[in-house]
């Protein structure tokens, strides 16, 4: 699923021309009514986890095997989520099942909605959150380590999530106010980003962009390959919505 996402779902006649280079539209015509019945499993599944708690925030992981009270919600997992309702929102909308359709496009919307309202002033977000906290609580999930840093790779994934939503409805007159608070969280997190971005030629990791932060706002002093594949990803996919050769520079 993540590798079919990097780079974007197709958007609606994007004057950006905002194409998406994997696999998905190839593999539409291909999908057999098998697997289709794996991916509403897997629906399923991820809509019960968004049903916990008291926010629309998926619980990261089912283990009432282990620990019946289990509030930690990932912002990866979120993230991820998100993008999948609306890779389930083009499938069905694609196959002509409207009301699916619509059904899995409110429920990426409620996830969008919320990671919005928990996002800090700075634009980044908490590694963690607690599913049980009331709507739009910033707090992170405490004492779930590292649930109270705030990492590069979960924000570009966000930042993902966002651009992705936009890329689809920019043209939507009816969801205007929603697309007016995506380019205002998404600019406050591309800010956030570039300024973890080593630009010091002389310097090792140069053009790397450093891990994060921690709780007290302490800059993390490691780089990962994974964390820079998805900000790469969410920069380039910003440069194509937006033709800012900054972003694409930077990535």
């Amino acid at each position: 699923l993540a590798g079919l996402l990097l780079f974007g779902i197709p958007s609606k006649g994007s004057s950006q021309e905002f194409k998406n280079p994997s696999l998905l539209w190839k593999l539409l015509p291909n999908l057999t009514c098998e697997d289709i019945g794996k991916l509403l499993k897997m629906a399923d599944f991820v809509n019960k986890q968004l049903e916990k708690g008291e926010r629309d925030f998926v619980q990261s992981y089912d283990l009432f095997e282990i620990e019946e009270d289990y509030r930690c919600s990932w912002t990866y997992d979120n993230s991820l989520a998100g993008l999948f309702y609306l890779i389930a929102y083009v499938l069905f909308e694609e196959l002509g099942d409207f009301s699916s359709a619509q059904f899995y496009l409110e429920k990426a919307e409620s996830i969008i909605d919320e990671l919005i309202r928990t996002q800090n002033e700075d634009g980044s977000w908490y590694m963690a959150y607690n599913v049980y906290d009331l709507p739009g609580t910033k707090s992170p999930a405490w004492g779930v380590w590292p649930g109270e840093e705030r990492h590069m790779g979960s924000i570009a994934w966000a930042g993902l999530l966002l651009a992705n939503y936009y890329g689809l409805f920019y043209n939507d007159s009816s969801k205007q106010e929603r697309l007016n608070n995506i380019v205002d969280a998404s600019s406050k997190t591309l800010q956030w980003i570039l300024s973890h971005q080593q630009m010091d030629e002389d310097k090792p990791c140069y053009g790397a962009f450093f891990g994060g932060e921690e709780y007290s706002g302490k800059p993390l002093d490691w780089a990962s390959i994974e964390h820079n594949t998805a900000v790469q990803a969410f920069l380039i996919t910003v440069y194509r919505l937006t033709g800012y050769s900054l972003y694409k520079e930077r990535a």
